[in-house]
């Protein structure tokens, strides 16, 4: 039960002005947007980049992380990574070192550090906890940019592999907020 203060101001319409701090749009900005996408991983041995996201304009990445949905064969994966990358520049979002060999299923992958720090891999088969690098972070905060040429600038998994071929899914998710109209939306 609400009190009657409260309740009136809950149930106020969500203005269309972007710069009034009614209690719905602050609670609507806390929230963030999620969106996902299913990579499959499918090469012969070498490098291989899977584009997750399109970026367009500028977010507030809050949350990267995934979820292995497959893992038919997932004996080798060394050297993965999630970047932004615009088809001439990339950038890491995190470091270039993570390893998923032998990741079972709903294995948990998630950027909790800085740029400079591989992503974090958590196992199902054991329990396991992590957390920010920097006290008082949110996850994995970090703003990111499309670049203004209007190439396609993309969220990419990347990583390395000696299977040959590679077989395995892994269901990716971001939680952002947007910075003027800008937006992440699954890949195509």
């Amino acid at each position: 039960m609400y009190t009657p203060n409260v309740a009136i101001a809950l149930n106020t319409a969500i203005p269309a002005s972007p710069t009034t701090n009614s209690v719905n749009e602050l609670l609507a900005r806390l929230q963030g947007t999620l969106v996902s996408k299913e990579i499959t991983l499918d090469t012969l041995a070498g490098n291989q980049w899977r584009s997750c996201f399109t970026l367009t304009g500028s977010v507030i990445l809050r949350k990267l992380y995934g979820i292995v949905t497959n893992a038919a064969t997932l004996t080798n994966l060394t050297g993965s990574y999630f970047e932004l990358y615009d088809g001439a520049n990339q950038k890491f979002l995190t470091k270039n070192t993570a390893v998923l060999s032998n990741a079972p299923v709903g294995t948990l992958i998630a950027k909790t550090g800085l740029l400079t720090d591989a992503y974090v891999v958590n196992s199902n088969l054991t329990c396991s906890v992590s957390e920010p690098a920097v006290s008082g972070q949110y996850f994995s905060e970090c703003v990111i940019s499309q670049i203004s040429t209007g190439a396609n600038t993309y969220v990419r998994f990347a990583l390395s592999t000696t299977d040959n071929p590679i077989a395995a899914k892994i269901m990716v998710y971001a939680e952002y907020l947007p910075i003027g109209s800008g937006a992440l939306v699954a890949a195509p």
